[in-house]
């Protein structure tokens, strides 16, 4: 009979402690989802101004944007990754890092011009800041204004 007590006894230790821990780690898990990490980058600038008619293509309702490297841009206003718009460019291959086996002049301008520095965030930095908007090279074109 002492030994039925004995078993009773463990049973309700283990149980309390098993209450005790479950507790525990549910207020640590609750505290963890209030941990909130500021990035404290800012949104990466545009390079230029507004467009002006001088660097906007005329002809059909799409923004075209003309650097001052020539290269001709077809602009809107959600990010591409800057990579995925230079690679048009390309000579060579691409690899998997998204490098160019043959980074030819107008490659190396582009990427340079669109690549967001290290002290902003953002996959591309934006080439114009039209009406409150910023606007993002999404593709590289091939023909003239």
């Amino acid at each position: 009979m002492f030994t039925n007590y004995l078993m009773i006894f463990l049973f309700f230790i283990l149980l309390t402690a098993f209450i005790v821990i479950n507790s525990l780690s549910i207020v640590q898990y609750e505290q963890g989802l209030n941990i909130r990490i500021d990035n404290t980058k800012p949104k990466c600038q545009y390079n230029n101004q507004n467009l002006d008619s001088a660097q906007q293509c005329t002809g059909d309702n799409s923004k075209k944007f003309v650097s001052d490297k020539g290269i001709i841009y077809l602009i809107n206003n959600f990010p591409t990754q800057y990579i995925q718009v230079c690679k048009e460019l390309c000579t060579g291959a691409i690899n998997t890092g998204g490098k160019c086996s043959k980074q030819n002049k107008q490659y190396k301008e582009c990427i340079n011009f669109l690549k967001p520095s290290s002290d902003c965030t953002g996959v591309a930095k934006p080439v114009s800041y039209i009406s409150g908007d910023y606007y993002y090279a999404s593709q590289v074109l091939t023909k003239s204004c």
